[in-house]
């Protein structure tokens, strides 16, 4: 069961309670793959980047996976050098692979 989030937002720390609650409850619901597309985002904070990393460990508790999707460069470009690429599923968009 896959279930697709889009937040809305910035994920920091002044928004990520609802994207938090949003993931608790598929999580709970059992989504063994979740997709945060992040077509919408243009800015992750260390808060951000935690409530994601946090995710992908507990789905991967469950043997069940995190998949980002959309991310625009910056986005991107924060990912990778924080090497969030190695512990989950990034798809860039077209643009911010250049």
């Amino acid at each position: 069961d896959t279930a697709t989030l889009t937040p809305q937002a910035s994920i920091t720390a002044q928004t990520s309670e609802d994207l938090k609650s949003d993931l608790k409850k598929v999580y709970e619901g059992g989504a063994n793959r979740i997709v945060i597309d992040l077509k919408l985002v243009e800015r992750i904070d260390s808060i951000g980047l935690g409530l994601l990393a946090a995710t992908h460990n507990s789905l991967q508790k469950r043997d069940s996976k995190l998949e980002l999707i959309n991310a625009g460069k910056e986005i991107c470009k924060v990912l990778n050098l924080m090497r969030l690429d190695r512990h989950f599923i990034i798809s860039c968009t077209p643009e911010a692979e250049v």
